[in-house]
């Protein structure tokens, strides 16, 4: 792993600690006396958590296989990292763009479903 997909990616780390440190929050708060005695907070941060969890999940299998495909698939790696999808993308009409932004949000979409449900 090089440092420039790291620079390169730092909002996606930034919400990968903010998810992680929300998880450990509602761990925390499980452990609370308050939320113990309370039925409904109790089920609340359950639910918060199994939440919290799944994305979490989500969270690092995106990052594991984006961070591992420069080892995997080199040259998809420098497809996607370097200038030449920069200027595929430039180069498509705004409905094409629709179309593969959808096609990858249903992707993260059912990857979050399978985090989710597990």
């Amino acid at each position: 792993m090089n440092l420039k997909t790291l620079i390169s990616n730092w909002r996606e780390l930034l919400v990968s600690l903010l998810v992680f440190a929300v998880v450990l929050f509602l761990l925390a708060l499980l452990g609370n006396n308050y939320v113990k005695e309370s039925p409904f907070l109790s089920t609340l941060v359950s639910g918060a958590l199994q939440l919290g969890f799944g994305l979490l999940k989500l969270v690092f299998a995106c990052a594991f296989a984006w961070f591992v495909l420069p080892m995997t698939l080199p040259e998809a790696n420098r497809e996607i990292v370097g200038d030449a999808f920069d200027k595929w993308w430039k180069d498509q009409v705004p409905a094409m763009r629709i179309k593969v932004g959808l096609g990858a949000a249903a992707l993260l979409f059912i990857g979050a479903c399978l985090c989710l449900s597990s």
